[in-house]
């Protein structure tokens, strides 16, 4: 929760920017992700705005047959077994838009237009693991990853202004840049059974799903070992794609 100030402040930020040409709209497709997804756009120059989207997604649990996709926790084959994870994190993408206005156009923010984008993500996630070795050792321990990424982008999209009070903002791009992961196990994990613990993970992420057997492939060689907890880090280049359509009120 510590995440939340930050959306906080954006809220507040709002009602001090009542002006003319200002767009406050909201993600559809936030319903459906559990999000609270919130974009304020302002016209600063002709055919120039800034569109600032913020986003903040409250903890929540992966769907069990999500989870089961990732790790299949089958007892019968498993050592290591993990738990339901736990999630939440906020997102910020600060926006320069260009419409194409002609003399016979509506000014912008109405009609078509290009623009440039930063994508900011922060998302954590928490989940039981249990631990079974062949010798009868057995301990509960606490998992943790953390997602982040830094990503540029360009889309284009459309704006109507129906009757010049109710947006309609649809938009397709995409994003290329950097990103990173962070996780680590915590719990009574001794130091003469780290290095089995560790073997285990790696020889049972390899049988799981396409993700996972890349995440330890990668991690073989980043571990940072503790006494009571491992962890290890990595980043990568990541691209994706923008899309969705956002509803609002202008004044």
């Amino acid at each position: 929760m510590r995440q939340f100030p930050v959306f906080l402040l954006f809220l507040l930020f709002i009602p001090a920017a009542f002006a003319q040409n200002n767009v406050i709209k909201w993600n559809v497709a936030s319903i459906f992700t559990g999000n609270v997804s919130l974009n304020y756009e302002r016209v600063v120059y002709k055919n120039w705005t800034v569109n600032l989207h913020t986003n903040y997604l409250f903890q929540r649990r992966l769907p069990m047959f999500i989870t089961e996709k990732i790790w299949k926790n089958d007892d019968a084959q498993h050592r290591i077994t993990v738990g339901q994870p736990r999630f939440s994190g906020f997102g910020f993408t600060p926006e320069v838009r260009y419409y194409f206005t002609g003399k016979n156009d509506k000014p912008a923010p109405s009609g078509m237009y290009a623009a440039l984008y930063l994508r900011i993500w922060s998302y954590s996630g928490k989940m039981a693991v249990n631990y079974k070795d062949t010798g009868g050792f057995d301990t509960d321990l606490e998992g943790e990853v953390r997602y982040y990424a830094l990503r540029p982008g360009f889309q284009w999209g459309y704006q109507w202004l129906i009757n010049r009070r109710f947006s309609v903002d649809g938009f397709f791009g995409a994003n290329y840049g950097a990103g990173g992961i962070r996780a680590t196990v915590r719990g009574d994990l001794v130091t003469d059974t780290y290095d089995v613990f560790m073997n285990t993970l790696i020889e049972e992420g390899q049988l799981e799903s396409p993700i996972v057997r890349k995440i330890t492939g990668i991690i073989k060689n980043k571990i940072t070992p503790y006494v009571d907890h491992v962890s290890f880090g990595t980043g990568f280049g990541w691209g994706w794609v923008r899309t969705g359509v956002t509803l609002g009120y202008a004044f």
